[in-house]
């Protein structure tokens, strides 16, 4: 007893069936897999080459402007002081008495809490009014950095490095001094003193600390002198564990560049606060960028083998889409060269393989015209007349159909494109299912519901339409596919050439021994000469050819009283008569 194949076995006879060495299948599935590879695999090389210098740039611009941001927040801040500082000038060119000059400080320490201290110094640096009630450190003030600056400047102001301030005796803080020399006069008499405003230093700190620049990213801030004004390190700057490369900053221009440290890449960006002259730089690390492309790189990598997987796939489904008919027709001719004559190629498909077998066919016709008797070559010429006339009915409006399907995919209308897709597959199935030439009004009725939605979503709602049939006549059988090519007809000429809505009408009833069926449109009509060309023998428009062969189709299946009629009028719209025999 024969052992029947294992399920595996079957498989690898399939593959190599499918497969075979310099078969079309294989030679169509390897060409569409290379080309395929070839063009990931360009796209791919042409991204991983351009995605680090890209994201570098982004990096750097991204930077960019969160520090322009920090440096419009600190001139911001600085503008402010100075702002402050010049309204203080103001009131003790006013003010006499020194009660007055304090109350005006300590109003002014008020108003900005981010203001530890505010006092004013003569000209041989002794303290004169102060914003605190607290005792002077010292008596004279002239040698400290701050006042010796603001003297030189001649009234510009100045800006000390981050220090910790020891005017009093009680407080101690971390500050960055604003100090300017001002002067006023008071009737004849002239007056130079110092002012000063301590900032404390937590202000400039959470300014700067506003921006994210990733794990190892941070910002700092110099001065022109290259004395650090920020940085988030800076007790161990100054411990001298770490250093800091000043002329990163001092003496460039704002923008951004790239670093090598330690065998580590670095993003650098500067920009200028031009009040006080500062430079904000941030130095982030372009390594947390790299790991973030291999990461994406591995997934791309995964994502590259499962589309040349997957394409290799679709390339054999393809290949046997394409090579199938031309199998069927091999094994067709190896039955003709075994006898028999009886079998026929379907003749749909492509327009290649259509031709193939329309030639198949022809010369099996012409040996059995050679075997046969007048009679039987008649009927054998009858039915291949009545199979080619079937034939020309494809629905070739197809290609615009999956283009509007395509479209409606791409704009998200995910219901239309349901639906489409529904009724186009209906509509096929009932157009290419293999059989007799007849079926029953019900499904002839279906196949034109689902063509009429199609077109009313192609469309875009041009029109409405509605189906009316008879019980009885729903069981009657008509010819295979004869509404639709009356339906585009009535579309195309009647409805599209309209401006305001349309509708088509399908009535079905029975009459006697006879069954009427009618399309019905309000569209634009026509005239006699053109009812008359619409079956002529060689009409000029493609959907007429649709027409005159269903009219010939009904004649040669029914006889010569069923057919089409035709009753139209110019502006009027138009109905046709389609009169069959009443069978079931």
């Amino acid at each position: 007893m024969k052992k029947p194949k294992q399920k595996g076995s079957r498989w690898r006879e399939a593959l190599r069936y499918n497969l075979r060495p310099n078969g079309f299948q294989t030679i169509i599935t390897i060409s569409t897999t290379v080309i395929v590879f070839l063009t990931i695999l360009f796209f791919t090389g042409s991204i991983y080459f351009r995605s680090g210098e890209m994201m570098r740039t982004e990096i750097l611009q991204t930077n960019q402007q969160l520090i322009n941001q920090v440096a419009e927040n600190l001139e911001m801040y600085l503008e402010e002081m100075h702002n402050t500082s010049l309204l203080i000038e103001e009131q003790l060119s006013t003010q006499q008495r020194s009660e007055k000059k304090h109350e005006v400080f300590h109003v002014t320490h008020k108003l900005h809490p981010s203001v530890e201290t505010v006092a004013d110094f003569s000209a041989t640096g002794r303290m004169r009014t102060a914003s605190v009630d607290l005792t002077p450190k010292y008596n004279n003030y002239s040698e400290r950095i701050w006042f010796t600056r603001a003297m030189m400047a001649k009234g510009e102001p100045t800006f000390s490095p981050p220090h910790v301030q020891n005017l009093f005796q009680e407080k101690r803080d971390w500050v960055i001094t604003y100090s300017r020399q001002i002067e006023w006069f008071q009737g004849e008499n002239y007056h130079s003193a110092v002012l000063l405003v301590d900032m404390n230093f937590k202000t400039f700190r959470r300014i700067c600390n506003r921006v994210d620049l990733g794990e190892s990213g941070y910002i700092f801030v110099v001065s022109p002198e290259g004395n650090f004004i920020y940085h988030p390190q800076k007790k161990v700057l100054y411990s001298e564990v770490e250093s800091e490369d000043l002329n990163l900053a001092v003496g460039r221009e704002d923008g951004g560049f790239t670093i090598e440290r330690d065998g580590m890449d670095y993003a650098v960006n500067i920009c200028s606060v031009d009040f006080a002259n500062w430079k904000v730089v941030s130095v982030a690390s372009t390594e947390e960028v790299r790991a973030t492309v291999q990461d994406m790189w591995i997934f791309l990598g995964t994502m590259i083998l499962f589309a040349i997987s997957f394409a290799f796939f679709i390339a054999i489904q393809v290949a046997r889409f394409i090579t199938s008919p031309i199998r069927k027709l091999q094994f067709l001719m190896h039955q003709v060269e075994n006898g028999a004559l009886a079998i026929r190629a379907p003749e749909r498909g492509a327009y290649e393989i259509r031709e193939l077998s329309k030639s198949f066919n022809t010369m099996v016709e012409k040996i059995c015209s050679l075997m046969d008797e007048v009679i039987e070559e008649k009927d054998l010429l009858r039915k291949s007349e009545i199979r080619a006339l079937q034939a020309q009915i494809n629905p070739h409006f197809l290609y615009n159909t999956l283009d509007s399907i395509v479209w409606l995919a791409e704009t998200g209308k995910k219901e239309d494109v349901v639906t489409m897709v529904t009724s186009l597959a209906s509509l096929l199935r009932l157009t290419i299912s293999k059989g007799d030439a007849f079926l029953t009004v019900e499904e002839e009725l279906r196949h034109a519901e689902s063509y009429l939605v199609i077109q009313k979503i192609r469309y875009g709602d041009k029109f409405d339409f509605s189906i009316e049939a008879d019980e009885d006549a729903l069981r009657c059988r008509t010819v295979r596919i004869i509404l639709q090519p009356l339906l585009e007809n009535a579309i195309y000429h009647g409805i599209e050439p309209m401006e305001e809505k349309g509708m088509i009408r399908i009535c079905v009833r029975k009459q006697g021994e006879r069954l009427l069926m009618q399309v019905i449109d309000n569209g634009v009509g026509m005239d006699e000469a053109t009812q008359r060309s619409i079956l002529e023998t060689n009409p000029e428009k493609s959907s007429g050819i649709g027409v005159k062969n269903v009219d010939e189709r009904i004649r040669l299946c029914c006889g010569e009283e069923y057919g089409l009629r035709f009753y139209s009028r110019p502006g009027e719209g138009t109905t046709i008569e389609i009169w069959l025999p009443s069978q079931k």
